[in-house]
């Protein structure tokens, strides 16, 4: 059986209008030194993906190993992602969404810091967005001003996953073993499934390296994203769980990185406009009930422990325009309170 360097990993749900397009950015890569496959899975939508998948797969005749999956029913993006990271033979995966594509010699420009840097667990290539945005270009571009090449020690590996990496599963080359012998699949039926494996494998990475030439294309425009979605339940509820799953963290692991996501994370909860997008408040405080519960069990700090009581106050406050310019005023005196407070921890 022939050796794979890199697995591309592309799930396939309802996205007849760009998987084409997706399909030829990787068989358009350029890969003389290493072997690719990639491996597709149909996650039963609804519309012609997977006729334009086959039809697409039918005039190709290059070197890259195309493996098609089927779901017997729709399982979601975790899902499908962990199917694929089964079945894999790559030493390296790269996970691609089938609304974006990789941009020219992607896989190449990636794949040559492994040799340079064989121990790497992650690497890190840079995102093009297709509309721009100055928040998500912010976010989601990394700077060889601010980052070195490589990192080899662990801490400051943790520092730089939790704080300066984009919050993107794509636009990363893994190192198949790092996810498979730390448990690091993606976590099914959650929204913001990428931050979550992001947290947890902070706990594990001892190593990253970037690249800083654009590699990756997003879409960044596509109406029917779970961020332009007017309900924000699950989304919310995404939140509130990687609040929990990072005080298990710092309960693990007590450190300022830690402390940090978890006060970024409560601040981000008490934005109004957020809880006046939640349709289910039941779920929700039942679910904001026991984030506070984990925080006050791993023993977290007292400032984040009462932070994690006083920023979830908007789920009762609702829109109230005279509630609302007190909270935000008395928010902004604890944000500055517990912040003061990280040079203690």
């Amino acid at each position: 059986m022939v050796s794979i360097d890199i697995s591309v990993i592309i799930p396939i749900y309802n996205v007849e209008a760009y998987v084409e397009t997706c399909l030829h950015s990787v068989m358009e890569q350029g890969h003389s030194d290493f072997k690719v496959e990639c491996i597709i899975i149909d996650d039963c939508g609804q519309d012609k993906s997977m006729d334009v998948v086959y039809r697409t797969l039918e005039n190709y005749s290059g070197d890259i190993e195309f493996k098609i999956i089927e779901h017997g029913n729709n399982q979601g993006l975790s899902a499908a992602r962990n199917t694929a990271i089964r079945v894999a033979r790559g030493k390296y995966v790269t996970f691609l969404d089938s609304d974006d594509k990789l941009l020219p010699d992607a896989l190449d420009g990636m794949f040559k810091l492994t040799t340079k840097y064989p121990e790497v667990d992650i690497i890190q290539g840079n995102i093009q967005l297709n509309k721009e945005n100055k928040y998500l270009r912010s976010v989601l571009e990394i700077s060889k001003e601010k980052l070195p090449e490589y990192i080899p020690n662990r801490q400051e590996a943790k520092h730089i996953l939790l704080s300066e990496l984009p919050v993107t599963a794509w636009a990363k080359l893994i190192r198949r073993d790092f996810i498979i012998s730390n448990d690091l699949y993606f976590i099914e039926g959650m929204v913001h499934e990428d931050d979550m494996w992001e947290l947890c494998a902070s706990q594990y990475i001892e190593t990253i390296a970037f690249f800083f030439p654009y590699v990756y294309y997003y879409n960044n425009d596509i109406t029917n994203s779970i961020t332009q979605k007017a309900d924000k339940t699950r989304s919310l509820l995404g939140r509130i769980s990687l609040i929990s799953r990072a005080a298990k963290c710092y309960k693990e692991e007590p450190c300022i990185d830690y402390y940090d996501y978890l006060a970024r994370r409560l601040d981000f909860i008490n934005k109004s406009e957020i809880w006046a997008s939640v349709e289910n408040r039941k779920i929700v405080r039942r679910s904001i009930s026991e984030m506070r519960s984990n925080i006050a069990k791993y023993n977290c700090p007292f400032p984040l422990r009462l932070a994690a009581s006083y920023f979830a106050l908007p789920n009762s406050i609702g829109s109230n325009r005279y509630i609302l310019p007190v909270f935000r005023r008395f928010s902004g005196l604890l944000k500055r309170y517990y912040i003061r407070k990280l040079t203690n921890v």
